[in-house]
């Protein structure tokens, strides 16, 4: 895995919980505080302060998401026999197909998206329904019920489908790295004989 890569997951794991901290604030502070005018001239300031912000946001959240999915993760280890002591890269190492260590590789990376991005989602799921009930329910004219329908039934539906995205590329990667594994282990057998 490059560099590269995990740094914009990480950035986008920190853009997902930026909004759903922004959503915590107006929610805590109401809108009146906000004036986006005022910030005209500061734009590339602002960028370069949000994404200090932002990246070690994205390193807390995937760490939670690491936390919250760990005992599910061992389930999956533990019914495709994989070490559930041992970390990804010992595994990874120990694969010699070049191939399969690249898709492995590009797995993981999605692995680390999905399960953050289902904290995330669930998060922003919270914050805007809570948004919506304490701060626009008794704006002139705004369609509570709808929206307020709307933001959990899409948020649970995000949430979902994050998750099951989660544990369908966990499975994925535990049953490649198997095979991966016999691989390595049928060719030691075959050179030995």
């Amino acid at each position: 895995m490059s560099t590269t890569s995990l740094f914009i997951e990480l950035l986008i794991t920190g853009v997902q919980a930026g909004l759903w901290i922004g959503l915590l604030v107006l929610t805590l502070l109401g809108f009146d505080w906000v004036n986006l005018e005022r910030l005209k001239g500061f734009e590339a300031f602002l960028a370069a302060l949000a994404l200090a912000v932002i990246y070690p946001l994205g390193v807390l959240v995937d760490y939670l998401a690491d936390e919250l999915f760990r005992k599910w993760d061992l389930r999956l280890r533990v019914k495709h026999k994989i070490d559930s002591e041992q970390s990804v890269w010992p595994l990874l190492m120990r694969i010699t197909n070049v191939a399969l260590t690249a898709q492995l590789s590009y797995i993981r990376n999605r692995i680390r998206i999905c399960r953050s991005s289902a904290l995330n989602f669930g998060l922003l799921t919270l914050m805007g329904t809570a948004l919506i009930g304490f701060r626009c329910r008794t704006k002139p004219g705004f369609p509570f019920w709808p929206a307020l329908w709307l933001e959990i039934l899409v948020g649970i539906g995000l949430t979902t489908l994050a998750t099951l995205a989660w544990h369908r590329l966990t499975r994925s990667f535990y049953k490649l790295v198997n095979h991966g594994l016999e691989d390595k282990a049928a060719a030691a057998r075959q050179s030995f004989s």
